[in-house]
Formats: C-alpha cells, structure tokens, sequence
C-alpha cells in the first residue's frame, strides 16, 4: 500500500505493518492499535501525538524524528532503535527495560521514580573514587 502527499491523521486497527517504511513523513495525531510494526523503519517522522496501543514494535527503527507527547501503550519493544530523537517530556510508566542502553544523550531533567538520573550519576561517580 502506498499514501502519497496525504495530510490526514491515519486510525491503523488490526493490522500487520510488520517491516514496512515511513520516510519523511508527518504522522501528527496518528492512532496505531493491536498493530503489527516489528523490524517497521520511520526515518525523519513526524511522531506529534501518535498513540501506539496493544503493538509489536520488535526491532523497530526511529530515526531522526519528531515525537512529543508521544504515546505507547502495552506495547513490545524489544531490540528497537531510537536514533536522534526528542523524547522531550515524555513518560514511560510500567515498562520492561531490561538491558535498555542509553548512550551519548541528553539527560537533564530525567527522573526514575522520582530521583533525578544526574544525581544518580553523581552518586555513582563519587563511590567510583
């Protein structure tokens, strides 16, 4: 299936879009749900208010993409990518981060159950000495 120049919020229920590609696209108010997007590629996405419920997003790849206030519910995420993505003020509750890797980011302001990740840091740091 292809969309081309389209400009409406997408409603995907029931389906399988399981290694499909979104390239350069606005997705602004999309709803995703009991979808299928394992191994699925968005690459420079406009994820604005996209709601993702009940999903397989399994080796999923993010790149380059706009996502605030973006939405994820009961979904698996297991081996997906984010690349140079703004998770500005988003929130993650009742996940699974098992061997989660956060490398060369900006964490300021990021608190796990109330504690600011800096300070963890910090406090990890200074028992390294």
């Amino acid at each position: 299936m292809e969309i081309v120049n389209s400009h409406e919020a997408l409603l995907v229920r029931n389906s399988d879009l399981a290694q499909c590609s979104f390239d350069d696209v606005k997705m602004k108010g999309s709803t995703f749900i009991n979808i299928n997007l394992g191994n699925a590629s968005f690459i420079d996405v406009n994820l604005s208010n996209v709601s993702i419920k009940n999903a397989n997003l399994t080796g999923m790849k993010i790149n380059a993409a706009k996502a605030p206030l973006f939405c994820f519910d009961d979904v698996n995420m297991q081996g997906s990518s984010f690349t140079n993505i703004n998770l500005g003020n988003a929130t993650f509750k009742d996940v699974d981060l098992t061997n989660v890797s956060i490398k060369e980011s900006n964490l300021t302001g990021m608190m796990i159950n109330d504690v600011l990740v800096s300070e963890l840091i910090r406090v990890y740091e200074e028992r390294l000495k």
